[in-house]
């Protein structure tokens, strides 16, 4: 449900609060403009998070600290690498009414909300309130989990998604160890009352399911996708490791909702049973409440007494929770608020980083190019925004194959900066390299360099099939057939998409002087695959 933000500024002439905002060099007023501006904050600096925080400076090591043991716990597990980076910002507020003045507006009914997550093009940010209880803690280790996956490059299917995130959202550290599996209360109780959904029904649930519409029964799901994986973790007594792990990767695939049949097979196959014995066992499982847990070896992480820390002066901290504003309540007077601070620091590249965002969450999508070509222009040093501008510049140029198109010098040259840039910082991702792969076949004059980068990359990539055709293009376009020729033999071999296929066959008729009427086909970078 969306509902209209509360904010406390609502009650003043927005005018008058603008001026206070921006142009009084005291304090005395701000805190009526944006809740806890008149607080001392600090900033803290770890391996990957900044943090902005009104709270001690033990508790704000702490938390700082237990983020980065999630973070550390998560990649350790599923021994996954971080392949697309983006700044992660936490804001830490000592008191509930501060806290309250940034609530997302979907959730202005929920009074035990305790922190959320938003993950935004430029960067993720976190909001924390004060709390002795696991209610915060939990939200928001459940939605960075949801990040993770994100920088991973993986899209599990909704309930393996939404499942780990509870199931890592009990993470506790006890004496150098890692407590894993600790239950949770709310979802036995619901689980307990209610009818479980059957398990063909549950993996096959989508984004774009009636679940997610039902307050009461999205409940239910969330609640069930994590007792199914804490059983298979916890539960399945005498289960050798690979096969739960062989099933674990196979449950993760985002096509699994698209081919049940496999999952099925897996279940029987892996787990030992098919849904009917599944879903009973895990029925008793449930009602008799034994929920065993795991300790795990600490992984290695930076101590928190070593995080960086400086006072934020109230200048700084005006522009910081103006951003959390504009971010999250996308209140008119935060935006007015970063305008005239890029007014007063035409320099500060952070500050079209945000606008840019903003702009794209309206919609507005030349407006957010414009403003972070800008902060690159500025030294932006923000990964995220290299590959998001590299993908909106793909987006307007590479969205069809044609034969006889060539990428305009000029785009050339800035996509190539771009993507060689987003590669600098994140070389492990597939975005670059795959857009890379088709300004090259594109291009007037291809790089042999940055098709042979390509390809040392391919068996990393996620598209691959995609990145062939732009790969055989390119070799066809530099007149090496035979490498062209070996690169569609690839894709054919992947079992391509209809459209993969369809361009793979103008690029061989092509190759064998037979191309006949040149057909032009949407290519899957922009969503048509």
């Amino acid at each position: 449900m969306s509902l209209s933000p509360h904010r406390n500024f609502l009650r003043w002439p927005v005018g008058l609060l603008f001026l206070l905002a921006v142009a009084t060099g005291t304090s005395a007023a701000r805190p009526e403009i944006f809740p806890g501006l008149g607080k001392k904050w600090h900033y803290y600096h770890s391996p990957h998070f900044e943090m902005y925080s009104e709270s001690s400076d033990y508790e704000s090591r702490e938390v700082l600290g237990h983020m980065e043991l999630l973070r550390a716990v998560f990649l350790d597990s599923f021994k996954l690498t971080a392949r697309v980076a983006q700044p992660v910002t936490i804001f830490y507020f000592d008191s509930n009414r501060d806290f309250h003045g940034y609530w997302p507006p979907e959730y202005a009914q929920n009074a035990n909300l305790a922190g959320f997550c938003e993950n935004q093009t430029d960067r993720t940010v976190i909001s924390l309130a004060p709390t002795d209880g696991d209610a915060g803690r939990r939200t928001v280790y459940h939605e960075y989990i949801h990040y993770l996956f994100r920088i991973a490059e993986l899209t599990p299917p909704p309930w393996y998604n939404e499942g780990m995130a509870e199931l890592f959202s009990t993470l506790e550290e006890d004496y150098g160890e890692v407590i894993m599996g600790l239950p949770i209360e709310s979802s036995i109780l619901e689980l307990r009352q209610k009818e479980l959904i059957p398990l063909g029904q549950l993996f096959a649930i989508t984004h774009d399911s009636a679940v997610f519409k039902d307050s009461d029964h999205a409940g239910l799901f969330y609640a069930e996708s994590w007792a199914f994986l804490h059983y298979c973790y916890y539960g399945l007594a005498g289960l050798p490791r690979d096969r739960l792990e062989q099933f674990r990767r196979l449950a993760g695939q985002g096509q699994t909702p698209d081919h049940p049949e496999l999952l099925r097979q897996a279940c029987r196959e892996l787990l030992g049973y098919d849904y009917p014995q599944l879903e009973e066992k895990l029925k008793r499982y449930i009602v008799a409440g034994h929920f065993n847990q795991n300790k795990l070896a600490r992984p290695r992480t930076e101590d928190p007494g070593t995080y960086l820390v400086r006072p934020v002066p109230p200048g700084e901290m005006l522009v910081r929770l103006a951003e959390l504003s504009c971010r999250i309540t996308r209140g008119g007077l935060a935006r007015l608020t970063l305008l005239r601070a890029q007014d007063k620091n035409p320099a500060d590249a952070r500050l079209r980083e945000v606008l840019g965002n903003d702009a794209w969450l309206d919609g507005d999508r030349e407006l957010a190019r414009e403003r972070w070509n800008q902060a690159i222009d500025l030294g932006s040093t923000n990964p995220a925004i290299y590959r998001e501008l590299g993908e909106l510049e793909a987006e307007r140029w590479l969205g069809q194959f044609d034969v006889y198109f060539r990428l305009p010098e000029k785009e050339v040259t800035l996509l190539r900066t771009l993507l060689q840039r987003s590669i600098d910082c994140a070389p492990a991702q597939s975005s670059a390299y795959e857009i890379m792969a088709w300004v090259e076949a594109t291009a007037a004059k291809p790089s042999l360099a940055n098709i042979n980068l390509v390809q040392r990359h391919l068996g990393t990539l996620n598209d691959q099939p995609h990145t062939l055709l732009a790969l055989a293009w390119s070799w066809a376009r530099l007149k090496d057939r035979a490498a062209a020729l070996q690169m569609l033999d690839q894709v054919d071999r992947l079992q391509p998409s209809v459209r993969v296929a369809q361009v793979a066959s103008i690029i061989r008729a092509t190759l064998e002087n037979n191309a006949g009427p040149v057909a032009v086909i949407p290519t899957a970078k922009t969503g048509a695959k």
